[in-house]
């Protein structure tokens, strides 16, 4: 069921409950329909290397919740810089992360190396 496809049964076991047994059973249908019609996917962990002076893979979709791990294999350090993240400096081998919170594109560059330019689109 999607986030609306509650609405139609809720309506029909409110007019069905609140009639018979009053709006705590009512409260508790809807709060079951309401679990019930949640889509939302477990959290994911979303990879993105560092490798041959670019982001692989440069642009990314992902949730609200996911986790983006960017993972340095290249000689030199790199960042992984956006509005509102920043991994800091990553040595070679060393990794840095950014949760998702809320849907937005978010367009990130390395800070030593300009050229370097990735994008995140968090639906």
């Amino acid at each position: 069921m999607h986030a609306s496809c509650g609405s139609r049964l809720a309506r029909s076991l409110i007019s069905r409950l609140t009639g018979r047994r009053g709006i705590a059973p009512a409260a508790v249908a809807l709060a079951v329909l309401a679990l019930g019609c949640s889509h939302r996917p477990p959290p994911r962990r979303v990879e993105i290397e560092m490798v041959g002076m670019g982001f692989k893979p440069d642009v990314v979709t992902l949730s609200v919740g996911d986790t983006v791990v960017w993972t340095n294999h290249d000689i030199v350090p790199h960042t992984a810089t956006g509005t509102g993240f920043d991994t800091g400096t990553l040595a070679p081998s060393a990794s840095g992360r950014f949760v998702a919170g809320h849907a937005d594109t978010l367009d990130y560059t390395c800070g030593f190396h300009p050229t370097m330019k990735g994008r995140l689109i968090v639906l």
